[in-house]
């Protein structure tokens, strides 16, 4: 159960940078929902497969485990707000697994603008079902409102994107560059470069990280340690650990502990 004193349940952040550069924003992929709402600014945004080219007053809903990355040319003024927020608030109604992008409304302007207002005046328990009111509603906007004004995509690389596909599709199994390269029929070599120089990440990197989270699910659904590496397809049950420390900052078997716990007074 999620209690508003937990840091982790809403975290809402209005920023106004003077100037960019590049290498200023991260690669993310995360347990939680993110609202990106860019309120001035431009530059192609990346969700798993897809991409898009943005300027001021677009909105971005990226649901949990979605792999994304923002690249944002050299600019001023850049101004953006972020919403991260457990799955936990929502009603399953509200839940979703499609990225959601388009162009903001008034609502939804005046919906981010309140946040501004509400953490002026309020704090503890009342902002943090203020702020979840907030959120309920932009959901309600993303999943059952009118569709917003369309938003110019950016085309990935026809490689890259298969390339994710591939992943997606065989994360029980072994993986490794070579192994991906020759089912997509390219050069180890030059899928590794084009992905990176796409993706923001390298492709045994993002490998690593998709199988770890796929593997969180795993234990979510009470498999046992040993049973999700050996249903991840490692080969060293260490290496799964190390992954997953290095993912998580916890143990596999101390997370589901934790897990398994909150189950029981949730």
């Amino acid at each position: 159960m999620i209690s508003y004193a937990d840091p982790q349940s809403i975290h809402i952040n209005h920023a106004v940078s003077r100037s960019t550069k590049e290498g200023d924003f991260q690669t993310h992929h995360h347990l939680f929902y993110e609202i990106l709402f860019i309120v001035n600014g431009s530059g192609v945004f990346l969700i798993e497969d897809s991409a898009c080219e943005f300027s001021g007053n677009t909105v971005f809903l990226i649901p949990p485990q979605q792999y994304h990355v923002l690249k944002v040319p050299p600019q001023r003024n850049y101004e953006r707000y972020i919403i991260n927020f457990s799955p936990d608030i929502l009603p399953e109604a509200l839940q979703t697994a499609k990225p959601v992008i388009r162009q903001a409304d008034e609502n939804i302007l005046d919906l981010f603008q309140k946040t501004d207002a509400y953490r002026e005046t309020f704090q503890g328990e009342p902002l943090y079902w203020l702020q979840r009111a907030v959120i309920t509603e932009l959901m309600a906007q993303f999943c059952y409102g009118k569709a917003g004004q369309y938003v110019p995509r950016a085309e990935l690389p026809p490689l890259v994107q298969s390339a994710i596909h591939y992943i997606g599709d065989n994360l029980d199994r072994p993986l490794d560059a070579s192994l991906i390269a020759e089912a997509l029929f390219v050069s180890k070599t030059y899928l590794s470069h084009v992905f990176a120089k796409t993706m923001n990440i390298s492709l045994m990197r993002y490998v690593r990280m998709k199988k770890i989270y796929r593997a969180r699910e795993y234990l979510k659904q009470g498999n046992s340690v040993t049973r999700t590496a050996e249903l991840l397809g490692y080969d060293s049950y260490h290496t799964f650990l190390r992954n997953y420390y290095a993912e998580f900052h916890i143990s596999p078997s101390e997370d589901k502990r934790l897990s398994d716990a909150g189950d029981e007074h949730g």
